[in-house]
């Protein structure tokens, strides 16, 4: 495989953390693979979250913007490596999409937007911890479906902008229940392929008109499940369809 350039955009404020060793294989699996490999750590970076008028267009970009978005200029992959807090991205991350993300850069309004968004053509990952075990986290959990709770992080914060989403890399419930080695060795093992896989399922800009789903394309959808959590059309949520491409199949049947 031709070298690629990978990104990491690391949201932890411990580098001892085991988010830290999650980014600790990567950047060691990628690099062996002879691909570039270039990081952000934003706790270590002190980015300043916290979106200003000036970073509004119509005034000259920040110098840590501009820094960041060159980073991202380069990238074949972005992986976001992060803990989920309060079922979404940490603060600091949330304000990097917020003031890095902007109309000029990655998106602009009305119509360079999703599969026509400035980003396109990159691919990009959430690699992410949570504090409470997987069941918690079923369509039945007390957390909440995890493909309903990934729709605004996936949808919003990275298919908006134009990346091709891949499947999330999720480690549940980091406590004594937890074969922290086996995570990390199902990570490494997905980083070697990773340039293999299929990216999620997501509507096409032309499947809308008007900003609503065409009635052809509700129409084509048999069975009982829509295509996205988001565009659900009154059907049952597709299973997987936010941390797998099972759907893809599923959904149609």
């Amino acid at each position: 495989m031709a070298s690629k350039h990978i990104h990491i955009v690391f949201a932890h404020p411990n580098h001892g953390s085991f988010n830290g060793r999650m980014l600790d294989v990567a950047i060691e699996t990628l690099t062996s693979l002879g691909h570039v490999v270039t990081v952000s750590d934003l706790c270590e970076m002190g980015f300043n979250p916290v979106i200003g008028k000036e970073d509004f267009r119509g005034h000259d970009p920040q110098e840590d913007v501009t820094r960041e978005q060159k980073k991202l200029a380069l990238a074949d992959l972005v992986i976001f490596q992060f803990p989920l807090y309060t079922l979404g991205y940490p603060a600091i991350l949330k304000g990097y999409f917020d003031r890095v993300m902007t109309e000029g850069y990655s998106f602009e309004l009305p119509s360079k937007i999703y599969d026509d968004a400035l980003l396109k053509g990159k691919r990009a990952v959430l690699s992410f911890t949570t504090g409470s075990k997987r069941d918690y986290y079923g369509e039945k959990g007390i957390m909440g479906d995890i493909n309903v709770i990934l729709w605004p992080l996936q949808n919003g914060g990275l298919r908006f902008n134009g990346f091709d989403v891949l499947a999330p890399n999720v480690v549940y419930g980091l406590d004594a229940h937890l074969d922290s080695q086996k995570a990390l060795d199902v990570w490494r093992r997905r980083l070697e392929r990773i340039f293999d896989e299929q990216p999620l399922l997501f509507h096409r800009n032309t499947d809308f008109v008007d900003n609503k789903l065409k009635d052809e394309v509700v129409e084509e959808m048999k069975g009982s499940y829509s295509r996205t959590v988001g565009q659900h059309c009154g059907k049952s949520l597709p299973p997987g369809s936010q941390t797998d491409v099972v759907c893809r199949e599923e959904t149609d049947k």
